[in-house]
């Protein structure tokens, strides 16, 4: 069994880019445990425990959905253009976060 994951720095966040890791201090091997995933080139998110409870009509499992898609939009923010933006189901998914 391999060692824990030594912590990454508070300040990344859930969402970061490998360039915002690397000017923390954190090791190019650290960015590339099991503990992180990989969304978009360049891009590492904390990865989370998931499997929510379902109710009847299934909400849980719409706020999963949705939770997880802006999720990765926060994530796809982190190497997206500055002239760029989100459209369609996205920017409803963000707009409706607001």
């Amino acid at each position: 069994m391999s060692p824990a994951p030594s912590p990454l720095p508070p300040g990344l966040g859930r969402s970061f880019s490998v360039a915002e890791a690397r000017e923390a201090g954190v090791p190019e091997g650290r960015l590339r445990r099991r503990d992180l995933e990989a969304p978009f080139w360049g891009v590492r998110t904390r990865r989370a425990v998931r499997g929510a409870a379902v109710d009847g009509a299934g909400t849980a499992l719409v706020d999963g959905a949705a939770a997880r898609h802006r999720e990765l939009m926060d994530a796809y923010g982190r190497r997206m253009p500055a002239h760029a933006f989100f459209t369609g189901l996205s920017a409803l998914v963000g707009w409706l976060a607001l």
